[in-house]
C-alpha cells in the first residue's frame, strides 16, 4: 500500500509523508534509486516560505487597491471591509510567480453575499461562510496578483491575510543518491512473478461524488517549460526500454512509435488542431472499428486552406532510377458473399462520398476533385460537382484549345477543353481545326456533332488536332483518350 500525505501542522510547516507498507513478499514493491533502494517509512520535512503580503493585518491604507465597496479600517478593527460589492480588493506589494506552489490564509467574516479570491490565474471556491484562519493551496500558473472578489454583494471583512511559497516541489529533488550534480529520479518498481493469475504493477483509483459542479482530475502533469533544449515529454511510456507511447510538449502531438495496428477500436478522435500521429516510420491500421476519426471534422473557416481530414503519402526523392509501382492511397475490397439459404443480394461500395448540405457558400462545391498542385495551389482536371455534374478543366497544363481556319468570327465557348466543348464556325467557313491545349499521346476517340445535322459533312483526327469539314454553324466534340496514353 502506498500513502502520500500532504499535512500543514499548527507551527505552519509543511510536511511530506512518504509511507511504505511492504504487506508482503508477493505484494511488496520498493522506491528504487540508481545505485540505492529505500524502504520502510520515509518522512522528508520542508518549510514554508515567507510571507509575502506586506499589509495582510490592514494596520495601514497601503499596498491595496480597493475597487467599489471596499475600504480598509485603520482604527479599531484593523480589516477590510465590503459593503454590498462587486468589485475587487488588489493586493500590490507580494509577487506571484508562475509554476509556484502556494498557501494563502486569511480570516473572513461574511455578513451577506459571497467572494471569491483569485491569485496566478488561480479561482478559489464561492465562499459564503464566516472562518477564521481559512486556508487554500495553489499553483500559480501567471503572474496575477492577489485578489478578493466581491461575486455576489459581498458584505463582510477580510483579515489576516498571508500568502507563502510551498517548496512542495524541492521535496522529493532533494531524496537523491550520489551528489546534487548526480541526482537520479525515483523509481517505483514492482516484479510480478506469479506462476498464474493476473497482477496488476501499480494500480491508482478514486472515486468523484461530487453534488453540483466543477471538474476533477485523477493525474494533474503540469509542465513549466522555462528551457528545454531538446524534446520535452510531459509522459512517455515504454516497452523493453523503446518509446511506444509519448506526448510531445512542443509540437503538440500523441506519438505512437512503432504501433502498427489497433484492433477493437470504438473511435480515436481529436478536437480542435492538435495533431494526432504515426511515428516510427510504420504502417497503420485499425481494425475491427465501428468509427474512426481524426479532426472529428470540426475545423475553423480561416484564411488559406482548411483541411478536416488528410491522408498525406510522401514516396521522398529518389536518387537513382525510380522503378516499380507507387501508390498513395489503395482501396482493395475483396467480395465473397455467399449466401445460405437463399441468394447473395448485399450492396457494395468501394468508396461513399455523402455531403449534408445544411448550409453552403457561394464558392466551388466539389464531391470530388482531382489534380496537381497540392493543397495550397490545387489545379482542378477532372471535378465531380455537388450535383453529379463531371467537369473537365485544362488548367493543370494551362494551354486550351485554339479554332484556325474557321470562317470569318469563329468563336469557342469559354470553359471548352480538350476533353469536351463547343465552336461555332462562323460565316463563309467550309471547314475547323481544333487545335488541343495539349496534344494526346496516341490519337483520342472523338465524336463531333453539329447542332443542325446537314451543316457536318465530315472530320477527321489526329493526336494534336480535330479537322472539321461543314458549314457555318454551331458543333460540339467529345474527346477521350485511349488507354496507354495520356
Amino acid at each position: 500500500m502506498l500513502l502520500l500525505v500532504l499535512k500543514v501542522g499548527e507551527m505552519r510547516k509543511f510536511t511530506f509523508i512518504l509511507f511504505l507498507l511492504i504487506a508482503s513478499s508477493a505484494w511488496g514493491f520498493d522506491i528504487e534509486r540508481s545505485m540505492n533502494t529505500v524502504t520502510g517509512n520515509q518522512t522528508i520535512t520542508g518549510t514554508l516560505g515567507d510571507n509575502s503580503v506586506l499589509n495582510g493585518t490592514f494596520d495601514t491604507d497601503v499596498s491595496w487597491t480597493k475597487g467599489t465597496g471596499w475600504t480598509i479600517d485603520t482604527g479599531d478593527s484593523n480589516n477590510a471591509i465590503a459593503t454590498a460589492t462587486t468589485g475587487n480588493l488588489n493586493e500590490t506589494a507580494s509577487t506571484v510567480v508562475a509554476g509556484k506552489y502556494y498557501q494563502l490564509s486569511f480570516d473572513a467574516v461574511v455578513t451577506s453575499g459571497t467572494f471569491q479570491v483569485l491569485a496566478g490565474g488561480w479561482t478559489s471556491d464561492t465562499i459564503s461562510a464566516t472562518g477564521a484562519g481559512m486556508v487554500r493551496y495553489f499553483y500559480a500558473t501567471t503572474t496575477g496578483a492577489l485578489t478578493f472578489d466581491g461575486v455576489s454583494a459581498f458584505t463582510g471583512t477580510i483579515d489576516n491575510v498571508t500568502l507563502k511559497e510551498v517548496s512542495a516541489t524541492d521535496l522529493l529533488d532533494n531524496v537523491y543518491v550520489g551528489t546534487t550534480e548526480t541526482r537520479q529520479p525515483i523509481v517505483f518498481k514492482r516484479t510480478l512473478n506469479r506462476a498464474t493469475g493476473n497482477q496488476i504493477a501499480f494500480h491508482f483509483a478514486y472515486e468523484t461524488n461530487k453534488a453540483t459542479s466543477g471538474n476533477d482530475t485523477g493525474l494533474l502533469i503540469d509542465v513549466l517549460d522555462t528551457a528545454s533544449p531538446g524534446t520535452s515529454y510531459p509522459f512517455e511510456i515504454r516497452a523493453g526500454g523503446l518509446t511506444k507511447l509519448a506526448y510531445n510538449l512542443a509540437s503538440n502531438y500523441l506519438d505512437l512509435q512503432g504501433v502498427t495496428s489497433i484492433t477493437n477500436c470504438v473511435a480515436i478522435g481529436r478536437a480542435g488542431d492538435t495533431t494526432f500521429s504515426v511515428g516510427g516510420g510504420n504502417g497503420f491500421t485499425v481494425a475491427n472499428k465501428t468509427q474512426v476519426s481524426i479532426g472529428g471534422g470540426v475545423f475553423s473557416m480561416t484564411s488559406g486552406v482548411n483541411v478536416g481530414n488528410e491522408l498525406a503519402n510522401n514516396f521522398g526523392a529518389p536518387t537513382g532510377n525510380m522503378d516499380g509501382t507507387y501508390i498513395s492511397t489503395l482501396i482493395d475490397p475483396t467480395y465473397n458473399e455467399t449466401a445460405t439459404g437463399g441468394s447473395s443480394e448485399a450492396n457494395n461500395y468501394d468508396l461513399v462520398v455523402s455531403r449534408i448540405e445544411t448550409a453552403i457558400g457561394s464558392g466551388t462545391q466539389r464531391l470530388a476533385s482531382f489534380g496537381t498542385g497540392g493543397k495550397a495551389a490545387h489545379l482542378e482536371g477532372i471535378g465531380i460537382s455537388n450535383k453529379g455534374h463531371m467537369l473537365v478543366d485544362d488548367a493543370i497544363t494551362g494551354s486550351y484549345p485554339a479554332l484556325t481556319s474557321c470562317g470569318n468570327s469563329p468563336t469557342l465557348t469559354a470553359g471548352s477543353s480538350d476533353f469536351a466543348g463547343t465552336f461555332v464556325i462562323g460565316a463563309t467557313g467550309t471547314g475547323c481545326v481544333i487545335t488541343f491545349g495539349t496534344a494526346y499521346t496516341n490519337v483520342p476517340s472523338c465524336i463531333v456533332q453539329a447542332e443542325t445535322i446537314a451543316n457536318l459533312t465530315s472530320y477527321t483526327k489526329s493526336a494534336s488536332a480535330i479537322t472539321v469539314v461543314g458549314v457555318a454553324g454551331t458543333f460540339n466534340y467529345v474527346c477521350v483518350g485511349l488507354n496507354g496514353g495520356s
